[in-house]
């Protein structure tokens, strides 16, 4: 037997295959629907922050979310959760020995890619040539990455506005703001997300991916597996 339930103006009739059909004979896909249910939910409990002082700098992103840029005495969960000694110093020499590769890794896992070598780190191997040559120049570039990384990630936990800010600049560019915001980038995102040599070690390093991409353009990551 059907089932009739009426809504509004319009009829649903459910069958025994539990197909949902309507009058004017579009099936509807329940599992694209709910999926695209949550992703809406997803993005209205996202923390937006707030703006202070009109310049988009967005220093609380919000517990589990990379936290506040001054909360530098945080090391979850870029040091281990709990917070130990050994995924610590892996940590800290990780960043040490070869900050280019984090900064790389960040850039690329912040656009979901692999890091690769023309499109991440030749960008910033790109910023220190071009500053080797004519001082200060690769300071521009080198910006310009950071503030991607920055609102890319900012876009990923579902923090402020969609397009870049002032204040992404000042809290990348600034030698006061900027480990802090580094600080604040690293604890937004899983290990696998900075791990350079994770990556060397069970994927490799591709030479180049065909797209070429430096905006996060997908939905809110409320939620962060770590």
């Amino acid at each position: 037997k059907k089932a009739h339930h009426s809504i509004s103006e319009h009829s649903i009739t459910v069958s025994s295959e539990h197909v949902i059909t309507c009058q004017l004979g579009v099936h509807c896909d329940c599992i694209a629907r709910r999926q695209a249910a949550l992703a809406s939910m997803a993005y209205n409990e996202a923390p937006q922050g707030e703006d202070e002082g009109g310049l988009g700098c967005y220093c609380d992103w919000g517990e589990g979310r990379g936290g506040a840029c001054w909360d530098c005495c945080t090391c979850s969960p870029c040091c281990g959760t709990p917070c130990n000694c050994c995924d610590g110093c892996y940590c800290f020499w990780c960043v040490m020995c070869c900050s280019c590769c984090v900064y790389a890794k960040m850039l690329a896992s912040s656009v979901d890619q692999d890091c690769a070598l023309v499109n991440h780190c030749g960008a910033f191997l790109l910023a220190w040539a071009i500053d080797f040559v004519v001082e200060g120049s690769g300071t521009i570039l080198g910006c310009a990455l950071h503030c991607a990384i920055r609102q890319n990630t900012r876009r990923r936990r579902g923090v402020g506005v969609e397009h870049p800010t002032i204040g992404d600049f000042l809290m990348v560019c600034c030698p006061c703001t900027a480990p802090c915001a580094f600080c604040q980038h690293i604890r937004a995102i899983r290990i696998e997300e900075w791990d350079w040599l994770g990556q060397l070690r069970t994927k490799g390093v591709p030479f180049m991916h065909d797209d070429l991409k430096f905006g996060y353009d997908g939905p809110p990551v409320t939620v962060m597996d770590v």
